[in-house]
């Protein structure tokens, strides 16, 4: 699946996980953008599977485990 994008317009909400409140890119540290939806709360954020979401400045994001 394809969620690469280049600007927000990019991302419809079909690009983003059933669930999400909004879609939108999220330009990497890379210079890479990907589809991430978007949130006010973790609460906003769609579940995929096992994984849980943080919401981290408007975009859910999942926490890095530096374990």
């Amino acid at each position: 699946f394809d969620d690469s994008c280049e600007a927000p317009e990019d991302c419809s909400m079909d690009r983003c996980p059933d669930g999400s409140m909004g879609c939108t890119c999220l330009i990497l540290d890379d210079g890479e953008g990907i589809c991430a939806p978007t949130c006010s709360t973790a609460a906003d954020c769609p579940e995929l599977g096992d994984e849980v979401f943080v919401c981290d400045d408007g975009i859910c994001d999942l926490p890095v485990d530096d374990g």
